[in-house]
């Protein structure tokens, strides 16, 4: 049993340690005002070993970021809502429509009560997910990018729209989409102000940019009727059809011969601790790996893979197996012998044990949420 309001499905969600914050502008000079604009991403994080493992796979000065999607639906991946901040805290937070958290006194008060503007208050919108790069590095855990932009408030959520809808088609949630961020120059529309003022103007800012990969396409290529169906109404296609086969006249003298069973193949299942290590690896390296041996093949030489970095190492192998082949298998491999221990049965107990590592590390949330500077 769970306590409602607290432990019950509606109201925990899944969460990760936070290992920093990837932001826009630089630090702040007067505490009121934010810092200047930066052409690329600012990481910070109170770890200095994850900082350094940051600029050893992007340098200081990043335009552009691997970022897999951790949760399934575009609220969860990018909530933005109205928030005031100061020296003490969170003020307050709201959609728009209702105060979600407020404090009250020395308390913070989670409920609803109709929005008031506050005149401290600012949009904000936070993207949350997992850069593979630190995951390698044995850093478990999420990122954060903040972001008060209107301009990317309205680009990333229409973005995670259409990729919330592609991957429907997939029978999929966002949940393990990769994307790439950019920050991108771009002219906007901004307020003129001194002599200009009630007049508006075009300047350069440099705003956030999601890129979805390509094979998040590949089903709908495949069946381009649906794709516009798909698009049109956000509901999943129907799949085609299958053609039913049509009988052989049957001949006297010559009786039919008995199919043989196909060979026996080793697939990977379509649910558990097995599945979601191949959808990692295959979110990473963007190939398909149609069997269990091919994993183990993009993971061979590792030796002993029963151990706690199984996870980043096998997805490093299968990275530079991706890169050294090409495209993943062309056929299935056939299973190897069942008495004999495979790499695939390593991976597979190592697969469940990264998840339990993985998913085991829930970090407890911060009770006035998440700072922004």
């Amino acid at each position: 049993m769970t306590i409602y309001g607290l432990t019950d499905r509606e109201t925990a969600q899944p969460k990760m340690k936070l290992l920093g914050k990837l932001r826009k502008g630089d630090e702040k000079t007067n505490p009121k005002k934010p810092g200047a604009e930066l052409p690329y991403f600012r990481f910070t994080s109170d770890y200095p070993e994850i900082v350094a493992a940051f600029e050893a796979a992007y340098g200081n000065q990043p335009k552009e970021i691997n970022l897999i999607l951790l949760h399934d639906t575009v609220e969860q991946v990018f909530p933005n809502f109205w928030e005031a901040w100061d020296a003490s805290g969170l003020i307050m937070r709201s959609d728009g429509l209702n105060w979600l958290r407020w404090r009250a006194g020395d308390r913070i008060v989670t409920g609803e009560k109709p929005h008031v503007d506050h005149p401290d208050q600012s949009r904000i919108g936070r993207l949350f997910g997992v850069i593979p790069e630190l995951l390698a590095a044995g850093f478990v855990g999420i990122v954060a990018m903040e972001t008060k932009s209107k301009n990317d408030l309205v680009h990333i959520t229409e973005t995670l729209l259409t990729a919330e809808r592609l991957r429907m088609a997939q029978n999929k949630t966002l949940y393990r989409t990769r994307v790439i961020m950019r920050r991108v120059p771009e002219k906007i529309g901004a307020p003129g102000f001194g002599d200009r003022a009630g007049k508006r103007a075009k300047v350069e800012k440099h705003m956030v940019k999601l890129e979805l990969p390509p094979e998040i396409f590949t089903p709908l290529l495949a069946q381009p009727s649906q794709a516009a169906a798909l698009l049109d109404s956000g509901a999943p296609a129907d799949p085609p059809a299958a053609a039913l086969p049509t009988p052989s006249p049957a001949s006297p003298a010559s009786p039919a011969k008995p199919t043989p069973s196909p060979a026996p193949e080793s697939k990977w299942p379509e649910s558990g601790p097995v599945f979601d290590l191949y959808s990692m690896v295959q979110d990473a390296t963007g190939q398909w790996f149609q069997t269990p041996e091919s994993i183990a093949k993009a993971a061979g030489g590792l030796g002993d893979l029963n151990n706690p970095d199984v996870f980043q190492k096998c997805l490093e192998a299968a990275v530079k197996y991706a890169f050294d082949n090409g495209a993943g298998d062309a056929q299935p491999t056939p299973s190897p012998a069942p008495p004999a221990a495979t790499p695939a049965d390593k991976i597979i107990e190592s697969g469940r044990q990264a998840e339990m590592e993985i998913f085991g590390s829930i970090a407890e949330d911060e009770t006035t949420g998440y700072k922004t500077e």
